[in-house]
């Protein structure tokens, strides 16, 4: 636990660091390809439009963070929402539902969201929606299994022979039951998402590049031409994604 809590600060502080060194979005050719170690202001040297290598690190971060956490939760609670709806109500709906999961589940989920992203535009709600609309339905399946698992229970069959309403199931045994499985939907999907927004980022589809700089995607993609002649300016995106997907895994390194 030591080890992963030092861990832990140790990334933050680093992240603050590059914060502190301000956006990445100006550029100066005359520190261009500045070695590592050689100025304060740019410690770990920068990339080929002079722009410093840690405030890139950080404000990549920052800008997958900045969508990937929102877009889960939303994810998930709208797979909640459909869920519950299914469960509850007539099996009719319920089917309507199981066919549009069926649906988007067999879609190739990175396409769909290429789609969504180049036909509806490069904003924040456009990303938080592509990615919704691609994840929704395996979280909706998972979700919809376990509250089938809850009612077949011992203690809600006791509860409804004793005369509980369906209501009072929901509100007292399904609801309580089914809060860690969202919380772990919400954990163990942010890796995922975090892979995403990279490969998005790889292809020029980024969020707020104008504000925030590039994202880690976008600095690999833009790094391979001369990654020979500055290797940090691919190794430090690369370890950004590495750590984030870990900073997010329920299993830390």
């Amino acid at each position: 636990m030591g080890r992963i809590l030092n861990w832990r600060v140790l990334f933050i502080i680093i992240f603050l660091i590059g914060i502190f060194y301000g956006r990445p979005i100006t550029v100066n050719l005359d520190e261009s390809m500045l070695p590592p170690f050689q100025s304060l202001s740019a410690p770990i040297g920068t990339d080929k439009l002079g722009r410093n290598l840690l405030s890139l690190f950080s404000y990549g971060i920052l800008t997958a963070a900045l969508v990937a956490i929102p877009s889960r939760i939303i994810t998930i609670f709208f797979a909640a929402i459909l869920s519950f709806l299914g469960f509850s109500t007539s099996v009719y709906i319920r089917k309507i539902i199981d066919i549009f999961s069926n649906v988007f589940i067999s879609l190739p989920s990175l396409l769909v969201s290429l789609v969504v992203i180049a036909s509806l535009g490069k904003n924040f709600m456009t990303f938080l929606f592509a990615i919704m609309i691609t994840d929704w339905a395996l979280a909706y399946e998972i979700i919809i299994a376990r509250l089938v698992t809850i009612e077949s229970s011992g203690f809600v069959n006791s509860s409804k022979r004793m005369g509980a309403t369906s209501s009072f199931v929901i509100k007292r045994h399904l609801i309580p039951e089914i809060k860690e499985t969202l919380k772990i939907l919400i954990e163990t999907g942010m890796p995922s998402v975090i892979m995403t927004i990279a490969i998005f980022s790889y292809f020029g589809l980024d969020f707020g590049t104008e504000f925030f700089g590039p994202g880690l995607g976008e600095q690999i993609s833009f790094s391979r031409d001369y990654v020979f002649q500055a290797p940090l300016t691919i190794i430090s995106p690369m370890l950004g994604i590495f750590l984030l997907l870990n900073f997010f895994s329920r299993k830390k390194i």
